[in-house]
C-alpha cells in the first residue's frame, strides 16, 4: 500500500508541467487530489483522465496571483468539505530580462504567487495539519534557489524565498507532526541558469 493511498492533496498549477505530473502520479499510488489553476478546460481533462483510470479529482479554478486568492481557495475547500493532509505549492511563473523590462504590476502578481498565496496557505493549512495529528508541505522551487541570477533577478529571489522559508518552518513545526520541505527541479532550473549567464557570458 501506497502511504499517500486515502490522502487528500492540494496541488497547485496542477493544469500542466509538473503539477499534472503530479496529480497524475498522486491519483495512482491512491490520493484523493485536489488540482487548482486558472484554466477550467484543462483541470476537466486532468480530472476526466485521473477518474477514467478509477481516482478521484477535486477540481477549484482559482488564480492564486491576485491578492487574498490563498484564502479564497482555503474557503472554497472548507466549504466542500475536503480536509488537507498534503499541500503541494508548486504553481509559480517567471519573466526573463533585465529588471526594467517587465512591468511592476506583472512582478507584483509574479510575487503574488511565487511567495505570498505560497505563504497564506502554509499559514492557512498548518494548524489544520497540526489538529489533524499531522501532514505534509512541499514547495516546489527551482535550482535558481540557490544562485543569484541575472536577468531573471525577481524570480530567482523568489525561489531564494522559498528555500528560506521551507527549511524554517520544517524545523518550526516537525515535533508536531508536520513535515515541510522544499522541491527544486533541476531540470527547469538548470535550464534557466544557464540561459541567464549566458547572455553575461559566464559559465553556469
Amino acid at each position: 500500500m501506497s502511504i499517500y493511498d486515502g490522502k487528500k492533496v492540494l496541488i497547485t498549477g496542477a493544469s500542466a508541467g509538473i503539477g499534472y505530473a503530479l496529480s497524475e502520479e498522486l491519483a495512482k499510488r491512491g490520493s484523493e487530489v485536489i488540482v487548482t489553476a486558472r484554466r477550467k478546460d484543462r483541470l476537466e481533462a486532468l480530472a476526466q483522465k485521473i477518474e477514467n483510470t478509477g481516482g478521484k479529482a477535486h477540481i477549484f479554478v482559482e488564480d492564486l496571483s491576485l491578492p487574498e486568492s490563498g484564502k479564497k481557495l482555503y474557503d472554497q475547500i472548507k466549504s466542500a468539505g475536503l480536509n488537507i493532509d498534503i499541500l503541494i505549492n508548486n504553481a509559480g511563473y517567471g519573466r526573463w530580462g533585465e529588471l526594467t523590462s517587465h512591468e511592476r504590476d506583472d512582478y507584483s502578481k509574479m510575487l503574488q504567487l511565487n511567495v505570498t498565496t505560497l505563504t497564506d496557505l502554509c499559514h492557512l493549512y498548518i494548524p489544520d495539519m497540526v489538529a489533524q495529528g499531522g501532514g505534509g508541505i512541499i514547495n516546489v522551487g527551482s535550482m535558481a534557489s540557490l544562485l543569484p541570477i541575472p536577468y531573471a533577478s525577481v524570480y530567482s529571489s523568489s525561489k531564494a524565498y522559498v528555500l528560506m522559508f521551507s527549511e524554517a518552518i520544517r524545523y518550526e513545526y516537525q515535533e508536531k507532526g508536520n513535515k515541510s520541505n522544499g522541491s527544486f527541479p533541476r531540470r527547469y532550473g538548470v535550464r534557466i541558469c544557464k540561459h541567464c549567464y549566458r547572455k553575461i557570458g559566464k559559465t553556469y
